[in-house]
């Protein structure tokens, strides 16, 4: 009797092994931009009105199956550490200020980064 005691508990802390455990997803971030307000990409070659509002979007992608796990991703904007947590895959963005001259904004974890340049108007001479 004790031993066929023994094998059910056995048997039965076997069945309970961490595999059991939900499986969930990393998101990992692709894709760092500069936009408008509208969400459309500003290029190197677009002319930037400072009256506009600019942002940086961040794209994610999860690795794995199962829930998603809240996640924190860090970026820079011209050095400047900033942050955003993504509770899922999808497309955030932050407003952010266009400073005179080269624009850069990077994921930190991965080295992804885009670039625009601001020329202000009054930069320019009217030649006649």
């Amino acid at each position: 009797m004790k031993t066929v005691f023994w094998i059910i508990i056995v048997v039965l802390f076997c069945n309970c092994s961490r595999d059991d455990a939900p499986e969930t997803s990393v998101i990992k971030p692709v894709h760092i931009n500069f936009v408008k307000e509208d969400g459309t990409s500003v290029t190197t070659f677009d002319c930037i009105n400072p009256n506009d509002k600019y942002f940086v979007s961040i794209v994610v992608e999860a690795e794995g199956s199962g829930t998603v796990e809240k996640t924190l991703v860090e970026y820079t904007v011209n050095g400047v550490l900033h942050s955003m947590v993504f509770t899922g895959i999808e497309n955030q963005r932050n407003q952010i200020i266009l400073k005179e001259g080269e624009n850069v904004a990077q994921l930190v974890d991965t080295g992804i980064y885009a670039k625009v340049s601001y020329v202000a108007a009054e930069a320019f001479e009217l030649v006649e």
